[in-house]
């Protein structure tokens, strides 16, 4: 498992060239924080897309019935094992993390 960070620049075409290859796939999204502690907020969910929109400074991951968005990311950091993406994690201002795993890990877009 390698934790790779996301360059800022990169966000929204990364999301852009990322979302066409991985829609339909199974998806759970958990927000963790000392404060709220851990949150399923989808479950085996149906993906639809994820996209960063650079003027709002909004990740939106949208899954069957849900649309979860994060206002204002600190980071983004892909978790990486071999050749395939594991999960997707944003730090949002209050330290929170929101971790987006796929249930079948999708091949990396540098391979």
């Amino acid at each position: 498992m390698t934790l790779q960070q996301l360059p800022t620049d990169r966000w929204p075409t990364y999301f852009d060239e990322l979302s066409a290859r991985m829609h339909g796939l199974q998806v759970d999204i958990e927000v963790a924080g000392f404060d709220i502690g851990d949150q399923m907020r989808a479950n085996h969910a149906q993906l639809k897309g994820i996209i960063y929109d650079l003027d709002d400074s909004v990740l939106q991951i949208a899954v069957e019935g849900y649309l979860h968005v994060l206002a204002d990311p600190q980071v983004i950091a892909i978790d990486i094992e071999g050749e395939r993406v594991r999960s997707i994690a944003a730090t949002d201002r209050q330290g929170r993390t929101h971790e987006v795993r796929f249930r079948k890990p999708l091949a990396h877009l540098g391979s």
